[in-house]
């Protein structure tokens, strides 16, 4: 513009004005990445004061002051970049890298027994492929020796682990005995090897096993046919493996030769006693063969009497049929019985 004046001399000066565009910023969209790779991040500016001959300045909140960066993210972050112009105009904008692992998280590695069952999951991803075959997110696995398992889990990312499941081998029992058919009263020595940690029960129950449950070696003297089972474990994972043994013992019994049903109670009853006996039965004749008793209970005893009525004094001859566990085919036995009034 011109300014005058009438008493001072005249001069001309011209002043710009820009009239200049908003200032504008467009930065790189939100990305993915697996197993923290590197990644650009760019800002482009338009608008705003361009006549100097770098017009706009650029600030990350990582430091850098560049339009393109190159950042390397261990987990999901927003960047925030400012722009300004050479005015002081400013705008700041941002970018989320979503970062995520790159690998399957699986149980750890573990031990079984031999014979057990284990179940293997993963935790990361939606899709899943296993060694195995499976594509479930967990499996049931029952492997005979020291197995390792592979899988891929896949989601963001797609991911591949391991886990390897330990067995222990089962502890291999042996058992013997110093006699495994005992007449009744005598003693054997049970001995189990192969384990660190013994303990046996018995059936039916033996008294005599008692004290010695945890010992490797048993004495014992059943009173009938018994079996001893010793469950023996290692000291690692506490594998254990069960082994039997039968103890056969031969029945004894005692067969009077004489009684007197006189009811002065004493010997009033003919009685077989005796134990380790499965079946029994007893028949009693008299001289002329005539049956004047017969029983199947060994409880049971004669009191000297066919049909309620008393019978002679004299002999009489019994047959008993006894099957034992050794000999389930019943044996008889013969004898005479007197009676005596």
């Amino acid at each position: 513009f011109d300014v005058q004046t009438s008493i001072c001399s005249n001069d001309t000066f011209t002043i710009e004005i820009h009239d200049n565009d908003y200032l504008n910023i467009v930065t790189s969209p939100d990305t993915t990445i697996c197993d923290s790779i590197d990644v650009g991040l760019w800002v482009n500016a338009s608008g705003g004061y361009t006549g100097a001959g770098n017009p706009y300045h650029y600030q990350w909140s990582t430091g850098d002051t560049t339009a393109n960066i190159v950042v390397t993210p261990q987990i999901t972050t927003t960047f925030y970049v400012t722009v300004t112009e050479d005015c002081g105009q400013s705008l700041i904008d941002s970018v989320t890298v979503f970062a995520f692992s790159g690998t399957a998280d699986v149980s750890p590695d573990t031990f079984i027994c031999a014979g057990e069952t284990v179940i293997l999951e993963v935790s990361t991803g939606d899709s899943f492929l296993w060694s195995t075959g499976d594509t479930s997110q967990s499996i049931s696995v029952s492997p005979l020796h020291t197995t390792t398992y592979y899988v891929t889990a896949t989601g963001a990312c797609s991911g591949y682990d391991t886990v390897t499941v330990y067995v222990q081998p089962l502890p291999v029992i042996q058992i013997m005995a110093s006699q495994e058919i005992l007449i009744g009263g005598e003693t054997t020595v049970i001995t189990a090897s192969g384990a660190d940690i013994y303990l046996w029960s018995s059936n039916p129950n033996d008294i005599t096993l008692i004290g010695q449950e945890n010992n490797n070696s048993i004495t014992v003297t059943p009173q009938q046919t018994t079996t001893y089972t010793v469950v023996g474990s290692d000291s690692i994972l506490g594998c254990s493996t069960t082994k039997s043994i039968d103890i056969y013992v031969d029945p004894t019994f005692y067969i009077p030769n004489s009684f007197s049903p006189n009811g002065d109670g004493i010997n009033d009853y003919f009685q077989v006693f005796g134990s380790g006996i499965l079946d029994y039965e007893i028949f009693i004749f008299d001289r002329w063969g005539e049956l004047v008793y017969y029983s199947k209970d060994m409880n049971e005893h004669w009191d000297g009497k066919k049909d309620n009525s008393v019978v002679p004094e004299g002999v009489y001859l019994y047959k008993i049929l006894i099957s034992t566990p050794i000999n389930k085919d019943k044996f008889p036995y013969y004898g005479k019985i007197i009676l005596i009034r």
